[in-house]
């Protein structure tokens, strides 16, 4: 719980989605028992984030400002 706040936090002013994919990556890590599957997952999660910003024109998912 404390990793995926203090990894939701880093993420400024989309925290709450931070914590929440923090929450998701943290619950994958311990299913799988593989810190590997978190990393690829979170990979997947910026590739996507990548493409909506790429290809919609969402800006705001990727320029955050820091809290």
């Amino acid at each position: 719980m404390l990793s995926a706040i203090v990894f939701g936090l880093s993420h400024g002013t989309l925290w709450f989605p931070g914590i929440v994919a923090g929450l998701l990556y943290g619950a994958v890590t311990r299913h799988s028992g593989n810190l590997g599957e978190a990393v690829s997952a979170h990979a997947t999660t910026n590739a996507l984030i990548a493409a909506l910003v790429l290809f919609d024109g969402r800006w705001q998912l990727w320029v955050v400002e820091l809290s």
